[in-house]
């Protein structure tokens, strides 16, 4: 899965986020709630940042001008946008910083 290029977006909650998903179980697929929508959030340990399907997020949280450049396993580099998505789970939220994706093969990629 993708590696991030660049290690300068604010990776606000997503350490707290991690502790609290990783501090469970051994799964990795998990329900939550994205800018309060229900949905599958996957535990991807090979990637170093979260991605999330670009519709769930509102098109106004979605920073253009701030992209990140991330890295496939397959070695293409490409950019997305960055977007800080409140992410629910079991009650507690989460402000986190994600690169926004259409067409994700799942909604939440968990990095």
């Amino acid at each position: 899965m993708p590696r991030e290029q660049s290690n300068s977006i604010d990776r606000t909650g997503e350490g707290e986020l991690h502790r609290h998903i990783r501090g469970r179980a051994s799964r990795i697929s998990y329900f939550g709630k994205v800018e309060g929508t229900m949905t599958e959030l996957l535990l991807d340990t090979g990637c170093s940042k979260t991605m999330i399907e670009a519709s769930l997020v509102p098109a106004e949280k979605i920073d253009k001008v701030k992209v990140i450049s991330m890295q496939c396993a397959h070695g293409d580099i490409k950019q997305y946008p960055i977007a800080i998505v409140q992410i629910e789970v079991n009650g507690k939220t989460y402000p986190v910083s994600a690169a926004v994706v259409a067409g994700l093969p799942r909604p939440v990629l968990l990095g």
